[in-house]
């Protein structure tokens, strides 16, 4: 495999739209783009979201990614991510309701989108790129709370398969689900190269990439009832009874 990404979603499930969440960080991940003229170059793109109300900077640090390599070489300097665009509401409300992100009371999702170039010393099988920041929303299926840190990260093997582009997830991120309904959600991607792709559950990560820890009940397998994800399509299907805001996380 050349390649390793992890996304982290959120599933809300609710009876209605009066469902409230705590406010910070449900789910994120980070993609790249090789430049062809400077093969060694790549645009790393973090996607991040924010449940409503309230704001994310324009900016993320440094000090919140690392770079790593398992060919001893020296790891190159992250630079500041800044933000491209404006935060998109991603909610998927009827077009009659108002989202909290735009002063209404029904939930919505911000989607912050940042960037930076970062140039390798050299090719190697692997370099791993990874965001660390506190902190996740309160989940029901995740023990930890809020002290659980947002981790995801994305492992590149430039030798096997040098200038390459990891795959862009495209289906509508942060899904609504009703409970005692069978939910289904396709993760569809797209791969610049039409590399073939396969999907696998893990268990979310918290600081440094330390597992976080689930409530009874739930597990990576199963972190809603009657869970099942597709590993060759990214189909997932579930039936959940209750209401609440559950983490899944898949790598691609």
């Amino acid at each position: 495999m050349k390649r390793l990404l992890t996304l982290v979603i959120a599933i809300l499930v609710c009876a209605n739209f009066n469902y409230s969440l705590a406010t910070h960080i449900p789910g994120a991940n980070i993609t790249y783009e090789c430049d062809p003229a400077n093969p060694l170059t790549y645009t790393f793109t973090l996607t991040l979201f924010r449940v409503c109300p309230g704001t994310h900077p324009v900016s993320m640090g440094s000090t919140y990614f690392s770079m790593s390599n398992t060919c001893g070489l020296v790891n190159p300097v992250v630079p500041t991510f800044n933000q491209v665009g404006i935060a998109e509401d991603v909610n998927q409300l009827c077009a009659s309701a108002t989202s909290d992100c735009s002063g209404g009371t029904d939930p919505g999702l911000w989607k912050y989108t940042y960037e930076a170039t970062i140039t390798l010393p050299a090719d190697c099988d692997s370099w791993t790129i990874d965001f660390d920041l506190c902190c996740r929303d309160q989940s029901s299926n995740l023990s930890g709370g809020t002290g659980n840190n947002m981790y995801v990260s994305t492992t590149m093997n430039t030798l096997t398969a040098p200038c390459d582009n990891s795959p862009v997830v495209t289906a509508i991120p942060m899904p609504y689900a009703c409970t005692n309904t069978t939910f289904n959600y396709c993760l569809t991607i797209a791969d610049p190269e039409g590399d073939s792709t396969t999907f696998a559950m893990i268990i979310p990560g918290s600081t440094a990439g330390a597992p976080c820890g689930y409530n009874a009940g739930f597990s990576q397998i199963m972190p809603l009832n009657n869970f099942t994800l597709d590993p060759l399509t990214g189909c997932i299907s579930f039936n959940h009874p209750t209401t609440g805001n559950f983490v899944v996380a898949i790598q691609i």
